[in-house]
């Protein structure tokens, strides 16, 4: 956290699942509070904002498929591409 906090780092992206809350309250805490913290639909979970409270606020979390969005009074942002737009997602894994 120190290394991220010292370099001034912009964005954290976490492509993990639900322990993405861990991840973003030991940020917070450790005082990288101006970095944008991203996550897939793997943390697109209610227990993402059970667990991270108030750092999960103002995470921007995507899913390349119709989700329902986590529910709570946290200032999450949810990014869902057109669904004609899901063959971008599958195309690095032909390479």
């Amino acid at each position: 956290m120190t290394a991220m906090k010292d370099a001034g780092v912009d964005v954290v992206f976490y492509g993990g699942t639900t322990p993405g809350a861990k991840l973003v309250t030991q940020l917070r805490d450790g005082g990288v509070t101006d970095a944008a913290f991203v996550s897939g639909d793997g943390s697109l979970d209610q227990g993402f904002i059970d667990n991270a409270g108030d750092a999960a606020e103002g995470a921007v979390l995507g899913s390349p498929a119709p989700a329902r969005p986590a529910t709570g009074r946290r200032n999450i942002q949810l990014h869902q591409p057109n669904p004609s737009t899901s063959g971008l997602f599958a195309a690095p894994a032909q390479r």
